[in-house]
């Protein structure tokens, strides 16, 4: 029973950092692109004000 909550605890830390990872990943682009969008494209500048 106790290796079965430490596999459950230890699964539950890696999807939570994979999440986290991810999140930041994606906030990183998103704050590369609004940093380059004068040497970006129009379609990409675009869309970061969509999602700003």
């Amino acid at each position: 029973m106790l290796i079965y909550l430490f596999g459950m605890k230890i699964s539950f830390f890696f999807f939570f950092f994979f999440f986290f990872f991810f999140f930041f990943f994606f906030f990183f682009l998103k704050y590369c692109s609004c940093l380059l969008s004068s040497h970006l494209p129009y379609m990409m500048e675009t869309d970061v004000k969509i999602i700003k």
